[in-house]
């Protein structure tokens, strides 16, 4: 049996979340207390579950994804996207560093997939992804435990920027 206590900010979410596990002993003391830290789910006060100031762009080394995702209207328009993304090599997604990088790259890699699906409308569908986006993708998403489809978390939590930098955040300058 678990029992979670909270206590709730007045900003956005919790601070402080106290799960208290029966062990299952008979006499009552087999009880394990832990107060769970909001970091450890990719939480804050003041952003919730939105990636606080998200990267816009990887290191150099994925240049190519960036180039992809920085163009993908146009690469659409001019249907050249899965031309493009078929002369891409797989590139080492261990070189991603830290979760911001790994969630602009499952991002990057979601979209650049999904146009690559859908680059032509529902005629000529591929039955398959590249290579070079679809193990990346896959392995950055192990490590992130969201699936590899186009989602929430990618489309909104992590893709969003102020308007005006040097302004303090709030709903009218995201």
């Amino acid at each position: 049996m678990i029992y979670i206590n909270s206590i709730f900010s007045y900003r956005l979410f919790f601070v402080k979340v106290k799960v208290k596990v029966d062990l299952g002993q008979s006499s009552g003391q087999g009880y394990y207390e832990d107060s769970m830290k909001l970091e450890d789910f990719y939480v804050c006060e003041e952003f919730g579950f939105m990636l606080p100031d998200p990267l816009r762009t990887l290191p150099d080394y994925f240049g190519q994804w960036n180039y992809l995702a920085e163009n993908l209207t146009s690469l659409i328009l001019q249907k050249q996207l899965r031309e493009e993304v078929d002369k891409m090599p797989v590139l080492d997604h261990n070189k991603l560093k830290g979760y911001r990088q790994l969630r602009l790259a499952h991002l990057q890699l979601s979209m650049i997939s999904s146009a690559y699906i859908w680059q032509e409308g529902d005629k000529g569908v591929p039955k398959v992804l590249p290579e070079c986006v679809a193990v990346p993708w896959y392995k950055v998403s192990e490590n992130i435990d969201i699936k590899p489809v186009v989602c929430h978390p990618d489309m909104v939590l992590c893709n969003w920027t102020l308007l005006d930098p040097h302004k303090y955040v709030t709903l009218a300058s995201c």
